[in-house]
């Protein structure tokens, strides 16, 4: 009976690890993707679900971190699950274009779906424009995700020259 109760303890964790890992709250405001613990790279993505050849390279030229390397096609991708009701949402990141040749079809797709209505909305980089490599991209959300299951993907253009790499993901939630 103690293994039983030992197998059920372990599966309850495992089921509500995720969850307890990824939000923290500040104030008015709470990161499901937390920026301070797991939405970097430096445990090659072990948060987040990644196509096959996604890598997690050291970026260099503005804050030596870990990154999510994207090559054509690639994506990552992560389930957060909204335990609250806000006023409004924000996804933050970072996106590094090495080698940039303002090719505009170097391009990165952010999706963000709202699991359970399947409304989804999303913002595309293109490398004929972007030149703000070591800032943070703050993509502001016009829909609701209050008790929501979340799916926020990254995806490399399939016809990019270059590969995007991401790094501090934040999806914030205010109040």
């Amino acid at each position: 009976m103690k293994k039983v109760y030992l197998v059920l303890f372990a599966l309850a964790a495992v089921l509500v690890t995720p969850y307890a890992e990824a939000k923290t709250c500040y104030g008015i405001s709470c990161n499901y993707i937390d920026a301070a613990t797991n939405s970097g790279f430096a445990s090659n993505g072990a948060y987040w679900t990644y196509d096959p050849g996604v890598t997690f390279p050291t970026e260099t030229s503005c804050y030596s971190s870990k990154v999510a390397e994207l090559d054509n096609g690639e994506a990552i991708w992560r389930f957060p699950f909204i335990d609250a009701a806000y006023s409004s949402y924000k996804l933050s990141f970072r996106a590094y274009l090495p080698g940039d040749t303002n090719n505009f079809y170097d391009e990165l797709t952010v999706t963000v779906t709202n699991r359970d209505t399947g409304v989804s909305e999303s913002m595309v980089l293109h490398g004929s424009s972007y030149d703000t490599h070591c800032g943070s991209n703050q993509f502001y959300l016009a829909n609701d995700y209050d008790y929501a299951d979340v799916l926020v993907v990254f995806e490399s253009g399939g016809f990019s020259n270059h590969k995007w790499q991401i790094d501090d993901v934040g999806f914030w939630a205010y109040h």
